[in-house]
């Protein structure tokens, strides 16, 4: 029963959102060089309605708004985002699809997951341009499972969190809050934001694990109860997470968060790679970016970050989960 209520949720869901897969969004400025000439992709690597999606399908239209041509958002989910990494890789490195990265990217490279692409050789890192917060919610129900019971020392209950993909961030995250906590937290992969709500709303699982960026509006409607933030402080500023506890303050230090920025293919001419940079840079200093970047608590790093300095961050990522990949359990 609960199979065919997801389905139905699902289902639904999509049909409301099918109207948008093929979304395009037109520019209008010209160059005084040979590039762009025709639409420019951005491929997520993950489905529809979670938060790389909702990330890149905000960030176009001001990118556009740089640009001579359209730009047009494309989902390549799967295998916890590479597959949209070899997608990438595939093409010609003509400089017209650029690839949104996030660290299940690094964390493919350290698990050796991607043999015939990885992130660190094969792609040159554009920019950097959003970190986000974990948050983990429950359906906002009667019966939901509350965080007294989610940190329950006496309880030896498994506890089922729904989070995107397997072998990802979202994976590695819970495993780390599973091994700090020392409570039973089994990960369910799914390969969409939606199918995550769905899931949750059908019961098929107990709580999900988010980010902000895409957790916050069904929070505001109602849909999703915060239960704890993975953060070092709670987040006052936002008044629906004033009262969630966050891990620190719990006496958990789990504080990991999520990123994203986009990448280009290393033999894509530097004129082309110098060209979408600066426009990068211009969408992120613009008024309309750094709005939805203060609404959404995505604006960490007080300025543009250029290529050398996250191609330094990555390096960072990567010594960063290798150490809590290798750690212990």
């Amino acid at each position: 029963m609960k199979v065919i209520l997801r389905s139905l949720i699902l289902f639904l869901a999509l049909l409301c959102s099918s109207c948008n897969d093929s979304t395009t969004f037109e520019g209008s400025i010209g160059t005084g060089i040979d590039y762009p000439t025709r639409a420019i992709k951005i491929v997520i690597p993950f489905g529809r309605g979670g938060a790389s999606d909702v990330f890149v399908r905000a960030f176009a239209p001001l990118f556009a708004k740089q640009l001579p041509v359209m730009v047009v958002p494309q989902n390549k989910k799967g295998a916890g985002g590479t597959l949209g990494m070899r997608h990438v890789a595939s093409l010609a490195a003509d400089g017209y699809t650029i690839l949104e990265i996030t660290p299940s990217h690094i964390i493919a490279n350290i698990l050796q997951r991607t043999d015939q692409t990885s992130l660190l050789r094969d792609f040159q890192p554009l920019a950097l341009i959003q970190q986000d917060h974990f948050l983990v919610c429950a359906q906002n129900s009667a019966g939901s499972l509350s965080l007294k019971h989610l940190l329950a020392t006496t309880d030896d209950r498994v506890i089922t969190i729904a989070g995107i993909s397997d072998k990802g961030l979202d994976e590695v995250t819970l495993k780390e809050l599973a091994r700090v906590t020392g409570k039973k937290l089994q990960f369910v992969p799914y390969k969409s934001g939606l199918d995550i709500r769905a899931a949750l709303q059908a019961g098929e699982v107990d709580l999900c694990l988010g980010k902000f960026i895409s957790t916050i509006k069904h929070i505001r409607s109602g849909a999703l109860k915060p239960l704890l933030v993975l953060n070092d402080h709670r987040l006052t500023s936002v008044s629906e997470l004033a009262d969630v506890p966050c891990t620190v303050e719990l006496g958990y230090p789990v504080t990991i968060k999520s990123w994203r920025g986009f990448a280009i293919r290393k033999e894509v001419p530097q004129h082309i790679r110098d060209y979408l940079v600066d426009q990068l840079r211009h969408t992120y200093n613009s008024e309309d970016y750094q709005r939805y970047a203060t609404r959404n608590l995505a604006g960490y790093q007080h300025s543009f970050t250029s290529p050398e300095q996250f191609s330094l961050f990555l390096q960072q990522q990567f010594d960063y989960f290798s150490a809590i990949i290798q750690a212990p359990q």
